[in-house]
Order: C-alpha cells, then structure tokens, then sequence
C-alpha cells in the first residue's frame, strides 16, 4: 500500500470512525488546552476519604493552563464552601501550606493549582461559546 493511502477494508480507516473520532475528543489534555481562557467548574475529591463529607466542593474559575498530566491552574476563581488551603495549592499572596481557612475565592490575582487525581474529580466548561 502507498504511504498516505489507506485501505478500504480497514476498519480503522472507516468514516464512521474518522467522524466519532473528530467529534469527540478523547485525550484530556488537548481539550484542556483548546479551552484555556474559558471559564471551568473543577470538582474537587474529598480531602479525608474515609469521612467524604467534603467531597464534592466545586471550584470555578478561568483555566490559566494546563501541563502534560491535566494538572490545571486556574485564576479568579470561587467556591461555595470554605476550602483548607492545605488541600490546595495556591500561587500568589498566600502562603500554601497554612493550615487556617481561606476566603473562598482567588479575586486578588492568585492562582490555584489544582492537581489531578489527588484534588480533581472532574472539570467542566461553564461557557460554552466560542
């Protein structure tokens, strides 16, 4: 077979493959990156997960970036509940490894690192515009 050509009888190569393929994406990271400067919703995991009583807070804000392994930072962010910043990881004013309560949100220009898979249950956009 030529290079650049496929088969026919692949079913790799068929369209109805190519069209779900290009419909959905299915690697994290690039759908992270294509939506940089948009607004995201980061479920947090719960901190204790025996007691997961705190599970389940949501973190919303503008994604600043991502890095290879889907950690994100996000900038003006909030939260409905009081988060331990020992849980989280801020960039800015605040000292990251303060065992106190924090305001919940980031309006003074702070940054938060949010990690995946030890703080990040899922992200969703909150804007779905272009």
């Amino acid at each position: 077979m030529e290079e650049g050509k496929t088969d026919a009888t692949c079913p790799v190569a068929s369209s109805s493959t190519v069209a779900a393929a290009a419909a959905a994406p299915t690697d994290p990271f690039q759908f992270l990156a294509r939506h940089i400067q948009r607004r995201v919703a980061v479920t947090l995991l719960p901190l204790d997960p025996v007691n997961a009583q705190d599970g389940g807070v949501v973190v919303s804000g503008t994604l600043l970036s991502v890095d290879d392994l889907c950690n994100v930072f996000l900038r003006n962010w909030t939260c409905a509940n009081s988060v331990t910043v020992s849980a989280i990881e801020t960039a800015g004013p605040l000292q990251p490894r303060k065992k106190t309560r924090t305001e919940a949100s980031g309006e003074g220009g702070e940054s938060l690192r949010l990690i995946r898979g030890a703080q990040i249950a899922s992200i969703a956009l909150l804007d779905f515009g272009e």
